[in-house]
């Protein structure tokens, strides 16, 4: 025996909303959806709750990868290619079942889970700009011309232009998806009513970072900084050791007595 309710409540109170309609099945196996549906000029929801007697299958989300080579040396392994000995119908039964077992146990041998990427995306156009921005970088550290002081801070305003823009679009996006028959709409305005922890906002040598695209930028930089290799050579200091070596091993002037 299941319980069912819709993924939203069906009865809305002034400063409440409860899920008040349920329904029971037992020894059903197909697929089925329940939603409630907000059409009604009340505060009780009707709930629709519809079984597909008729379906396809669903796609498998989960990414696989099946090594045929494995595949094919499992099989070499387990099944023994010599005619069999099939006298009626049970025999046929009994090898064929076998053979099954054999494809499917090999398939499961030669078949693993990809993972799927867990990485921040960066929009194309940001990825380049960034690219750029470090090439600069590095020039304006070398070189400290002032023209590409210049330059720096203009790919910093744009990225950030860049980034705000994108982050505005994907929200536009999200709301315009949102769906009250789905329940994603309640979902939605259940998150947003909820009080959340603020994340601090990162430091690093561009500003701060607000977002996570660029925290993540903000992080690598500062990674790639802490293993690199310090730059020791500092020509003011060695001047200044040099021409105090020099003084020190120079001899002192003759003075004549009387």
């Amino acid at each position: 025996m299941e319980i069912l309710e819709p993924p939203s409540p069906t009865r809305f109170g002034f400063n409440s909303a409860t899920i008040l309609d349920l329904s029971v099945i037992k020894d059903f196996i197909l697929p089925f959806s329940i939603i409630s549906l907000p059409e009604l000029y009340s505060d009780h929801n009707p709930v629709k709750l519809t079984f597909q007697l008729k379906f396809t299958t669903l796609h498998n989300s989960v990414t696989t990868h099946t090594d045929w080579t494995k595949f094919q040396n499992y099989l070499k392994n387990q099944i023994d290619y010599r005619p069999l000995n099939i006298n009626n119908n049970t025999d046929i039964e009994i090898a064929v079942e076998k053979f099954t077992k054999n494809l499917q146990n090999a398939h499961r041998f030669a078949t693993k889970t990809v993972k799927k990427s867990t990485a921040t995306y960066i929009n194309a156009n940001i990825k380049d700009l960034i690219k750029t921005r470090n090439k600069t970088k590095k020039a304006w550290q070398t070189l400290r011309n002032p023209l590409i002081k210049t330059e720096l801070n203009r790919i910093e305003k744009l990225i950030k232009k860049l980034d705000k823009s994108n982050r505005q679009n994907d929200q536009t996006e999200e709301l315009e998806a949102l769906n009250t028959e789905d329940g994603t709409l309640w979902r939605k305005a259940k998150i947003m009513r909820k009080k959340e922890q603020k994340i601090p906002a990162l430091l690093g040598e561009n500003g701060f970072a607000y977002s996570d695209s660029i925290k993540a930028e903000t992080i690598a930089l500062s990674l790639e900084k802490q293993f690199s290799l310090n730059d020791l050579s500092h020509r003011e200091t060695e001047n200044e050791v040099k021409k105090s070596t020099e003084n020190f091993s120079s001899p002192l002037p003759l003075t004549n007595n009387h």
